[in-house]
């Protein structure tokens, strides 16, 4: 009974150990991604902003999550109203050929003013750590709070701000 309550307890330790070594543990990430605005396209719902996406990184499995986005009013900077009908998520178009990079399409309140657009782009990690993301992610669910919590892993946020200008005079 005893050598079984031992066994059992340095199982305990040795599961504890791995856990925290596997969350503590901070990859220096620095991705080159880059969000290059291109325009905007008229939706029948809504306006979108259009963005060139370079430099995909390939470290691993990735979540982009739109964190803001804002328009300015007067020197003022408005954040998107989160109780309107169109929430703010970052959507994939992925053009023909299957050899071009994806364009990130993000909506936006209007065109008439510049809008800043804040994108929180998130590296999973891989193997045991991955494995224990998904229980921590489970576990903040289980108890009610928002999964992204949990989340220990580096994070790259990428800002740009959108202007739409007249277009260029006819060349004759």
């Amino acid at each position: 009974m005893k050598k079984s309550l031992i066994i059992l307890a340095v199982a305990f330790v040795l599961i504890g150990g791995l856990i925290l070594i596997t969350s503590r543990v901070a990859t220096p990430w620095q991705p080159d991604t880059r969000l290059t605005f291109i325009g905007f396209t008229n939706m029948p719902a809504r306006t979108n902003a259009l963005f060139a996406v370079s430099n995909l990184p390939t470290e691993g499995e990735t979540s982009w999550i739109v964190r803001e986005i804002s328009r300015k009013e007067g020197t003022n900077w408005k954040t998107w109203d989160h109780r309107s009908s169109i929430s703010p998520v970052l959507d994939w178009y992925r053009p023909t050929p299957a050899n071009f990079n994806p364009l990130a399409v993000i909506p936006v309140e209007t065109i008439t003013a510049p809008s800043r657009i804040v994108t929180e782009l998130k590296l999973h990690p891989k193997g045991v750590a991955r494995f224990f993301e998904d229980v921590r992610v489970r576990w903040a669910m289980f108890r009610g709070k928002n999964y992204e919590t949990a989340w220990k892993g580096p994070s790259f946020f990428i800002t740009n701000e959108t202007v739409a200008v007249g277009a260029p005079p006819l060349q004759r």
